[in-house]
């Protein structure tokens, strides 16, 4: 009985823990999506980009 008690409490203890690091994990993920949209648009802003000129036929 002691066993499955310990079992228990230790399932429980694991599923606190996992509750308070998703969070962090998904800011982390978040924040990186956000560093690579504003490398992207570095990138972009230094590209020499000049209108092209089509003609009409």
């Amino acid at each position: 009985m002691l066993r499955l008690f310990l079992i228990g409490l230790l399932v429980y203890c694991v599923y606190r823990v996992i509750l308070i690091l998703l969070p962090i994990l998904s800011l982390r993920s978040r924040v990186n999506k956000e560093q690579k949209k504003v490398d992207i648009r570095k990138q972009v802003q230094k590209m020499d980009i000049q209108d092209a000129e089509y003609e009409d036929k």
